[in-house]
């Protein structure tokens, strides 16, 4: 089993490095939708990079806003909460 991960990590990095990250995704949608110098087709190449963008920055943007989350519930949580009309609406509880 761990030569199987040892192979798919080479793999993956290999790929990697001949690509980039998210080259797959790119080689396949401009195989798609050929060289042609249509308006449309470089709509849809620019809406992938954007997208590509977005997956790359994701990872970093959740992990610099997770700590900062879990101190703030850390905080929260030591309040004595009371149960007010806008406590149970925020808990989705009767009022």
């Amino acid at each position: 089993m761990p030569i199987r991960f040892l192979v798919a990590g080479l793999g993956a990095r290999h790929s990697l490095r001949r690509r980039g990250p998210g080259g797959l995704a790119l080689e396949r949608l401009l195989r798609r939708t050929g060289t042609s110098g249509h308006a449309s087709s470089r709509f849809v190449v620019l809406l992938l990079a954007f997208c590509l963008l977005l997956l790359l920055f994701a990872l970093p943007l959740y992990v610099l806003h997770q700590p900062v989350v879990v101190a703030f519930a850390y905080g929260v949580v030591g309040w004595r909460v009371r149960r007010t009309r806008v406590t149970r609406f925020l808990f989705g509880r009767r009022p």
